[in-house]
């Protein structure tokens, strides 16, 4: 049991019948089996399981069989410290002493959800919530440079964020990259080239601003081998001055499963490996530059090339200048989109459906997606909070209800 992320633990009254509640527990224990990691069997006291390692756990879910289980509840909760969801059923007044447990904890600042039987399947996203942000808490997010000026609003939130979360961020200088791109040699250049078929797709692109932008995707690899993370962030407008993008290479690193982020953004980045953690696949970075009744079209430069279909090698849009990617979106999939606001202490949620298989408009960053919003649009210019946000495929709004609940943010659903 120790070390893993979810544990189920079933509680019952020492006076419970076996006869009447074991069947319950078969029931509820076979319909969340696949979203926990470690099951105990039932227990009527403490002394049936090892505090300590329940807190080397990351969350917990309590199976409320009976009655006069609330002070097993509270004081199991209480010791562990976890984030916990208890499932209660309709019988045997497992609803009744989950009421009366969960108040108790609430007002001592514990985080606990409540989840009826009918209702299961929602152990599922609290697991996802709970495993996201346990990746969250100690992480290491690699930042080379600061993040970009314009960023105003961004920019004003890191502090508040790294307390929130949990996380830190060390700080790389861009010299450091660029010696070790200078150091990487033309054989590696070419295999990778030929790895990810690249010669096939390129548009107005150079050969050589090709391979100094695939030499820059391997610089960034060592360096997230050295510091040891697995989210790293660039100011890559500060790379144009030497002639190459970062577009390319944070693509390519998105899709092997390094979150990279754009432009030294912190929450946005953070933003991106939650939503990441809880989809478990790549997400997209984008501006929002266009809102129309209920339709949003976000753009970037770069994707992880296995959120298209296909994809192009073009030019960075705003300098000319290097490698950028031209992303094929897939039309009819649906989308999440979040953006975390540290100051307000909000997580904007929405949900929609990809209308476009292409980009639509030249005067745009190169990659496209335009979602037909499933709620309400306009927020996003009414009450906005900041400008990048982080998209994926799926709809992950209840798993993303459970994690602002956990740090006490409130939920903003567009």
């Amino acid at each position: 049991m120790e070390g893993y992320g979810i544990v189920c633990i079933p509680v019952a009254s020492p006076l419970h019948n076996p006869k009447l509640v074991d069947p319950i527990l078969d029931r509820i224990r076979a319909k969340i089996s696949g979203y926990v990691d470690y099951t105990y069997d039932k227990i009527t006291d403490l002394s049936s399981v090892d505090l300590s390692k329940l807190k080397s756990t990351s969350g917990l879910v309590l199976i409320v069989l009976t009655g006069g289980t609330e002070e097993l509840i509270s004081s199991l909760i209480g010791s562990v410290g976890k984030p916990a969801v208890l499932v209660a059923h309709n019988s045997q007044n497992s609803l009744a002493a989950s009421l009366e447990a969960i108040s108790l904890l609430r007002a001592e600042g514990y985080y606990v959800g409540l989840v009826l039987e009918s209702e299961v399947e929602r152990v599922k996203y609290f697991s996802k919530a709970v495993k996201a942000l346990s990746t969250i808490r100690g992480l290491k997010v690699i930042s080379i440079g600061k993040p970009s000026p314009w960023l105003i609003y961004s920019i004003s939130q890191e502090a508040q964020l790294k307390r929130d979360f949990g996380f830190k961020v060390e700080y790389v200088d861009l010299g450091e990259v660029l010696k070790v791109k200078s150091e990487i040699p033309s054989s590696e250049i070419v295999k990778t080239k030929r790895d990810w078929r690249l010669d096939r797709v390129v548009k107005g692109v150079n050969e050589r601003d090709l391979d100094e932008a695939l030499r820059l995707y391997l610089a960034l690899k060592e360096i997230t081998k050295k510091y040891n993370g697995r989210v790293l962030t660039i100011r890559c407008f500060d790379l144009l001055r030497y002639g190459v993008t970062a577009c390319l290479a944070l693509s390519i690193l998105n899709s092997e499963g390094i979150i990279v982020g754009c432009e030294g953004d912190i929450p946005a980045t953070i933003s991106m490996a939650i939503l990441s953690s809880i989809a478990n696949r790549p997400s997209f970075m984008g501006n929002i530059v266009w809102v129309s009744g209920d339709r949003v079209l976000f753009a970037h430069c770069t994707i992880a090339l296995s959120m298209v279909s296909r994809f192009t090698l073009r030019t960075h849009f705003e300098s000319g200048l290097s490698v950028a990617i031209e992303g094929y979106p897939k039309c009819g999939e649906v989308v999440t989109f979040i953006k975390i606001d540290s100051r307000r202490r909000v997580i904007l949620v929405g949900r929609g459906v990809v209308l476009n298989d292409k980009p639509l408009r030249p005067d745009n960053c190169r990659t496209q997606i335009l979602v037909r919003v499933l709620g309400n649009a306009r927020e996003l210019v009414e009450d906005p909070v900041g400008n990048h946000v982080a998209l994926t495929y799926g709809d992950h709004t209840e798993a993303i209800r459970y994690l602002a609940e956990m740090v006490g943010y409130k939920l903003k659903v567009v």
